[in-house]
């Protein structure tokens, strides 16, 4: 059966350079990827440009955005408001995977869109695998600071709903977590780790592999590092980013952290938005379940 891997994983948080990774394990990547950047990531961003500007429109056609933390409603992901979202992604996905048995899927946005990506692969009989890589929310919230001018408070807010929904959307099926810091600190193997938990097989010998590695996965990837004592003191300001970010890294290390944990959190987030009243609105539909 055909498959596609998505990298699942909130901006800035390594995505590119885990994407990467798994792309010189031997699993191809799209056309028409997005050019280098010299004043972000000067190696390759290894994502289609095409698929951007799909997934940018089915978000504007929600009036959200990349930058938009709110839940999108579950009844549009399958309901005839997500027909025309549907139709672009399988066209795509068509074009892409022609001689093709495997294809590797980078892009943020995937986190927020994971369902249409079930639907829509389901329909066509290719299998789906998601790697969901994640970076300490407040590196992340610097990052952002210092290429959009994000206050802290809303890249905090963009970073869980980033990691909530891909985990949410993800769960019972195959699925990997990879922390930056595992990535940048063993690189093969968390490669291998990642195929293994997805049971496949990524064809580079290990030899080979390393090597392309050790020059992939430079040091200077890594920007706005923070401490691990920093970290964990400004998390403990906003509980639901710490109870979050712990989980993650328990999943990352194999562990079976309670799904309630983020369950509670996501609910919280819900609440939140419909008391305030800026819930994203589409006809007809409902917001997805709790779990």
């Amino acid at each position: 059966m055909p498959s596609i891997i998505l990298v699942a994983g909130m901006h800035r948080s390594g995505t590119s350079a885990l994407t990467r990774a798994i792309n010189l394990a031997g699993v191809p990547l799209p056309s028409n990827l997005m050019p280098p950047s010299t004043t972000e990531n000067a190696d390759g961003f290894w994502e289609s440009v095409d698929l951007m500007r799909i997934h940018d429109a089915m978000l504007q056609s929600l009036r959200s955005g990349w930058n938009d933390p709110r839940e999108i409603p579950g009844d549009w992901f399958s309901g005839s408001a997500g027909a025309d979202a549907r139709r672009a992604l399988t066209g795509w996905i068509e074009a892409e995977m022609r001689g093709k048995d495997t294809l590797l899927v980078k892009d943020p946005r995937v986190c927020r869109l994971l369902p249409l990506w079930q639907i829509v692969c389901g329909a066509m009989g290719i299998e789906t695998y998601t790697v969901i890589p994640f970076r300490n929310p407040i590196e992340v919230a610097r990052s952002l600071k210092a290429r959009d001018g994000f206050a802290e408070m809303n890249s905090f807010f963009l970073w869980l709903r980033h990691v909530l929904d891909a985990e949410r959307f993800s769960r019972g099926r195959a699925r990997s977590f990879c922390s930056f810091d595992q990535l940048m600190n063993d690189g093969l193997g968390t490669v291998r780790r990642i195929a293994s938990e997805l049971r496949l097989t990524f064809p580079t010998p290990d030899a080979e592999l390393g090597a392309l590695l050790s020059e992939a996965l430079k040091p200077g990837l890594r920007h706005h590092a923070v401490p691990h004592d920093e970290v964990t003191e400004a998390c403990e300001r906003i509980p639901p980013l710490l109870v979050t970010y712990r989980w993650l890294l328990d999943a990352a290390e194999g562990k079976t952290p309670p799904f309630e944990t983020l369950d509670e959190v996501t609910y919280r987030m819900r609440m939140s938005e419909q008391t305030r009243g800026i819930a994203i609105a589409v006809p007809g539909a409902s917001p997805p379940p709790t779990a």
